[in-house]
């Protein structure tokens, strides 16, 4: 499951952080898919961290098979968002305007070891809208 932490807490938690640490930023459209939910292979040790610079952003986990488990609007600048390796994880943007947020990787991968969800809809197939629809609803609730 997901961690939350507040700029105090995220603090500690890299001061004792021994893995190598990369940070980048990504700007995210209305209705952009970027091949949907990922997540990174079990065999390597790689957290995410997400940090919105908009309040446009929500972040969402899945079971196995892309049942919803954990749903949260990232509030700008607020709240950091640990991610484990081996969990399925999707950023959507709530509504009209784009969002912004920064990822902090921590963790050894490379991009191969990135596993995108076989239950999921490919990028640019006609069914991507509708799913949007469906995994915003769990923030209108």
């Amino acid at each position: 499951m997901p961690t939350e932490f507040n700029d105090e807490a995220l603090e500690s938690f890299l001061g004792k952080e021994t893995r190598p640490l990369d940070e980048a930023s990504h700007i995210f459209f209305p209705h952009g898919y970027l091949e949907g939910p990922y997540r990174y292979r079990s065999r390597v040790n790689v957290d995410e961290i997400w940090t919105a610079k908009t309040n446009h952003l929500g972040i969402l986990t899945f079971f196995e098979g892309g049942i919803v488990n954990y749903t949260r609007h990232l509030p700008m600048d607020a709240l950091h968002i640990k991610i484990p390796s081996n969990t399925w994880r999707m950023l959507i943007v709530l509504d009209y305007f784009s969002g912004m947020a920064n990822r902090m990787t921590v963790g050894s991968f490379e991009e191969t070891d990135r596993e995108f969800a076989p239950w999921a809809p490919k990028d640019n197939s006609p069914e991507v809208q509708e799913y949007l629809a469906h995994l915003k609803s769990f923030f209108r609730q």
